[in-house]
C-alpha cells in the first residue's frame, strides 16, 4: 500500500472516529465520478454546528498528529497529514467556504475511492454546484475542467441535485438567482461545441 493510500485510510478512520458527517469533495471526489487528476490535497466538506465545533474538530485532529498549515477564518482549515508522502499531503477541511458544506456532508454517498477503500463522497450534483461556484474565480481553470468532466456523465437526477444545491446557495445569499444556472448553460454549450 502506498503512503498516499495509507493517508487516505488514516483520514477516513480519524474523521469517522471524531464523529462529524463529512464527504470527499475536490479532485478525489471528481475522480470517483469522472476523471482523475493529480492532487496533493484531500478536500473534505464537514458538517459542524458552529465555529466552536469546527475548532474542536481541528483540535481533535491536531491531537492525532495533524499539523496546522493555514486557515481562512471559519471557512477552511488546512492541516498536513501525519506520515504523508515525501511531497506532503494536505487535508483541507471545508466548513463554510462554499456555503453548502453541511448539506453536502450529510447527503454523501459511500463509494469506492480506491481498491479496498470506501469513503463518503459528495454526490455528483452537489459537486457540480460547488465547481460552478469555484469556477467563477478567474484562476480556477482546474475547476472548470473538473466541471466539464462531471457534466459529461451527469444524468437528469444529477442535474436536479445540482439545481437543488444552487437553490440552497441562493437562499443562503452566497450567489444571486440565475447566476450559476447561466454559468452552467455556458459550460454545457461550450463542452458540446468542443466535443468534450
Amino acid at each position: 500500500m502506498s503512503s498516499f493510500e495509507q493517508c487516505l485510510h488514516r483520514i477516513r478512520r480519524d474523521l469517522d472516529e471524531i464523529g462529524r458527517p463529512w464527504a470527499l469533495v475536490g479532485a478525489l471526489a471528481v475522480a470517483v465520478w469522472a476523471e482523475a487528476r493529480a492532487t496533493l490535497d484531500v478536500d473534505v466538506a464537514v458538517a459542524v454546528a458552529d465555529p466552536d465545533d469546527a475548532a474542536a474538530l481541528v483540535e481533535a485532529l491536531r491531537r492525532r498528529g495533524y499539523q496546522w498549515q493555514s486557515s481562512f477564518g471559519n471557512a477552511l482549515t488546512s492541516l498536513s497529514v501525519p506520515d504523508g508522502p515525501p511531497a506532503g499531503l494536505r487535508l483541507d477541511l471545508l466548513f463554510s467556504l462554499a456555503g453548502i458544506e453541511d448539506r453536502v456532508a450529510r447527503a454523501a454517498e459511500t463509494l469506492t475511492v480506491l481498491p479496498h477503500l470506501e469513503m463518503p463522497v459528495a454526490r455528483r450534483g452537489d459537486l457540480i454546484a460547488m465547481k460552478l461556484l469555484a469556477a467563477r474565480e478567474p484562476t480556477r481553470e482546474h475547476d472548470r475542467r473538473d466541471l466539464r468532466h462531471l457534466l459529461r456523465g451527469a444524468s437528469g437526477d444529477d442535474l436536479e441535485q445540482a439545481q437543488s444545491a444552487i437553490d440552497w446557495l441562493v437562499r443562503r445569499g452566497v450567489v444571486a438567482a440565475g447566476v450559476l444556472e447561466a454559468d452552467l448553460e455556458r459550460v454545457r454549450a461550450t463542452s458540446t461545441n468542443r466535443g468534450n
